[in-house]
């Protein structure tokens, strides 16, 4: 019978979650842009305490219309835990905002591109999230909506729809707004200083079209993620 190892089941894991692999990028203007996005990506979460190390980069495809992708070892501290620490949400909006960073620091803001609206959206829910349910931000320990997306606060139990105050309403949106921004800033000021390092990964995601975790690591002078004292140092979310 024949043998199942890791890279096959690698394989499948991406086929489940990213789609077939499809033809490799052609064009190269796109295929560095792609290439500095998801650089921006892996080189951002790996200078962000509390962030998931980078597991793979590629340039390869996929049939679900994705160009390109970074992949990140999960914290398993974190999932076996079932609690999320303020400081690991933070460092998920900084990471998913570090492919929009880069398109700025490289291209510059006139020059950014649609390719962040996947990012941006999973930055917008997961910041609203901090806001609503989790008390992480400047409106306080207060839990505004539910999983299901009910408010709790000045809610009638009968109602399904959001009924809290339209100036609460405008608080929410303005606090979930300074988080992304505040990410996006802490991004682009992580990535501006290394913008050799960064165009030294680029032009060998280019040349080779998928980093693994150790090259990645090699080529951008940094500790493998097994050995990163900030990993070593990180307490359990609390």
């Amino acid at each position: 019978c024949a043998f199942v190892g890791n890279s096959e089941l690698e394989a499948a894991l991406e086929r489940i979650t990213m789609g077939l692999s499809a033809s490799p990028l052609q064009d190269s203007a796109k295929k560095r842009l792609i290439a500095y996005h998801e650089i921006g990506h892996a080189l951002v979460a790996a200078h962000t305490p509390h962030a998931d190390p980078v597991d793979k980069v590629t340039l390869l495809p996929r049939s679900g219309g994705v160009g390109g992708f970074t992949r990140f070892f999960p914290d398993e501290e974190v999932i076996d835990s079932g609690l999320v620490s303020k400081a690991y949400l933070r460092a998920r909006l900084v990471m998913a905002l570090g492919g929009r960073a880069a398109e700025m620091v490289v291209f510059g803001p006139g020059e950014i591109t649609q390719g962040a609206s996947g990012d941006l959206q999973m930055v917008s829910h997961l910041a609203r999230e901090m806001v609503t349910r989790f008390g992480f931000s400047s409106l306080g320990p207060v839990a505004l909506e539910g999983g299901d997306q009910e408010v709790f606060l000045g809610r009638d139990l009968m109602q399904t729809r959001p009924s809290y105050a339209e100036s609460t309403g405008k608080a929410i949106d303005a606090c979930v707004r300074q988080l992304a921004i505040q990410a996006l800033n802490e991004a682009i000021a992580l990535l501006e200083p290394r913008r050799e390092v960064m165009d030294r990964l680029v032009e060998a995601l280019i040349a080779e079209e998928t980093l693994s975790s150790s090259r990645f690591h090699d080529l951008a002078g940094l500790e493998g993620p097994m050995n990163r004292s900030v990993l070593a140092q990180r307490p359990a979310a609390t």
